[in-house]
């Protein structure tokens, strides 16, 4: 069986959107305490700055953006996972799911 090559733009702009969808989810009530002298509010907020990023690289027809964002992403991905490592806390997974998305994106930019 051939794998369905039409469907690899929309499968990257789900796996983009879904990156920010879930990052909203999980800090947005965080966010909104705004507590700029707090290192781990500043990474958070770098979080959520690198997935808009990831999307507004997609627009454009260099892949830099994609691969900053990309990077970031799974830079604070893995400090995220690293920082609050429980193997049985579920949040964790999603951060090494976000990092790994991230590492996509690195690899392959936007095309």
């Amino acid at each position: 069986m051939k794998p369905l090559k039409n469907f690899e733009n929309l499968a990257t702009w789900l796996l983009r959107i879904n990156i920010l969808v879930v990052l909203i989810v999980l800090y947005f009530t965080y966010l909104k305490t705004a507590q700029f002298t707090n290192i781990a509010y500043i990474v958070t907020l770098a979080y959520g700055l690198s997935s808009i990023l990831l999307i507004l690289g997609g627009l454009q027809k260099k892949a830099t953006l994609t691969i900053i964002s990309g990077i970031l992403l799974f830079g604070i991905a893995c400090y995220k996972v690293g920082s609050n490592f429980n193997i049985h806390d579920t949040i964790m997974y999603l951060h090494v799911f976000i990092g790994s998305v991230g590492l996509l994106f690195v690899s392959k930019g936007n095309g």
